[in-house]
């Protein structure tokens, strides 16, 4: 019997980057975590890179992991930046279909069931999550960088 296959679609908070703000945070990671630079770029060379855990830049324990998501193997690419840079509310999608995306999601997702019940599975505001992808980030990104056309919603779908 054959196996079926079809394409899923997918949606979380994160915040996103491109292949060249991705080039340049691990420059910046490989510089900052120079013990793991070896270890890490075996990692890259033989799994993908949603299984390589890198370092909070806050010095936690919890790694955090990045998704590489593009065209050769995801469709639908969108995502809708929470802010504009003046700090108002954003609705405007950007279609990413032809780009390379490097995402990291949110810890937690507020479309979860645990989300509904539980005060502490929800981020409080807008502050609250962007301090989270601060502490993580933050070290390994340029000092001017724009956190607010960084973090939203991104949706795509893949083939499973």
């Amino acid at each position: 019997m054959p196996m079926s296959s079809w394409w899923a679609g997918y949606h979380g908070i994160a915040c996103c980057l491109s292949e060249a703000e991705f080039s340049k945070f691990l420059a910046a990671y490989k510089e900052k975590q120079k013990e793991k630079t070896k270890e890490l770029e075996e990692l890259l060379e033989t799994e993908p890179l949603r299984y390589v855990a890198f370092c909070p830049s806050d010095g936690s324990k919890t790694p955090f992991y990045i998704t590489d998501i593009g065209p050769d193997t995801c469709d639908g690419m969108t995502f809708t930046p929470y802010r504009n840079n003046d700090g108002s509310v954003n609705q405007v999608p950007v279609d990413l279909r032809e780009t390379a995306s490097y995402v990291l999601f949110a810890d937690k997702q507020m479309d979860s069931p645990l989300a509904i019940d539980n005060p502490t599975e929800r981020y409080v505001n807008y502050g609250e999550l962007k301090e989270e992808f601060q502490r993580k980030l933050a070290e390994y990104v340029p000092a001017d960088f724009s956190w607010e056309s960084h973090i939203g919603l991104f949706e795509y779908a893949a083939y499973a």
